[in-house]
């Protein structure tokens, strides 16, 4: 194929072949080098759960972190796969969790 070019009309038809050819070659280069490839499902690792980690619902785990100035415990929600709300949350009496601090199994607790 020649993609000679002249200032002719009889051979435009043939520049503008070539530069679509030159246009797709770029393309599909481009677009191959985008292309990524997908580990194996059976090489993804699982994620750590960390120790002390509750279990609240599929992939959704509260962590412990510590005591509030009341002595209170309180945790933090944790995932390996959503995102959370970074806030603290306490325990109720029946077990659940709660961002309300009133609602919580110590709530009788008062600062001293």
């Amino acid at each position: 194929m020649n993609c000679k070019t002249t200032p002719s009309l009889a051979t435009l038809p043939r520049a503008v072949g070539c530069r679509a050819h030159y246009f797709g070659l770029v393309l599909a280069m481009t677009l191959n080098a985008c292309a990524t490839v997908e580990p194996p499902a059976d090489s993804a690792e699982a994620p750590e759960i960390p120790a002390g980690a509750i279990a609240v619902a599929p992939e959704l785990y509260m962590l412990p972190m510590g005591t509030d100035e009341t002595g209170c415990a309180v945790f933090q929600p944790w995932s390996p796969t959503m995102s959370v709300v970074q806030a603290l949350h306490w325990r109720t009496p029946a077990g659940d969790f709660t961002l309300d601090r009133d609602a919580a199994d110590c709530a009788a607790d008062g600062p001293s």
